[in-house]
């Protein structure tokens, strides 16, 4: 692999327009990223800012900030287990912000972990948990659900499963089913 086919970078520039009656908002945004995979150790390094730019036109005088969003992540597939282990950090650009919070607990709000178990190229499970989601929805104070999340993959052929379920709380949560194919 060459250092050219390591490294992978993008970007895409996005016009949003809403309209409701006589009212209109608009706003130009920019999304960046890069991917750096190391073979020999099986890493891979990520970085991302989403949503740079600025609200052109509001529904009133006052201009939101688009929703800005710095991210770092890694991947690391482990040597002698199916395993992808996968640490992502979000929100980089609102770190520090709480200065009341302990530093644990703020590091814990802009993290995601999670896994995927590789048993075949057809076949994948997948866990993950969030913890600001999970502070932010979980209805018990005991064990509660809330930002968990759980799926899997299956490939035949050249058609592709994916589902994936996000709780919310005890209560319910988000069913996501993408199903893509190989012309």
């Amino acid at each position: 692999m060459s250092d050219g086919d390591r490294l992978r970078y993008g970007a895409s520039v996005h016009y949003v327009h809403s309209r409701i009656e006589q009212y209109g908002a608009s706003a130009v945004a920019a999304d960046f990223g890069v991917l750096y995979y190391a073979e020999g150790p099986q890493i891979a390094l990520s970085a991302s800012v989403s949503n740079l730019g600025r609200v052109l036109d509001a529904y009133d005088a006052a201009k939101d900030d688009l929703p800005l969003d710095v991210r770092l992540g890694a991947s690391k597939r482990l040597r002698h287990l199916p395993l992808l282990v996968t640490v992502a950090a979000y929100d980089l650009h609102e770190a520090g912000a709480d200065s009341d919070a302990k530093a644990v607990g703020a590091a814990l709000e802009h993290l995601v972990v999670g896994g995927e178990f590789q048993f075949s190229d057809a076949f994948q499970v997948r866990a993950g948990y969030n913890h600001r989601r999970h502070e932010a929805l979980k209805t018990r104070d005991r064990l509660d659900v809330a930002g968990v999340s759980a799926g899997f993959g299956l490939r035949v052929s050249r058609v592709r499963f994916d589902y994936a379920y996000n709780a919310w709380s005890a209560v319910g949560g988000l069913h996501q089913v993408t199903l893509r194919a190989r012309l």
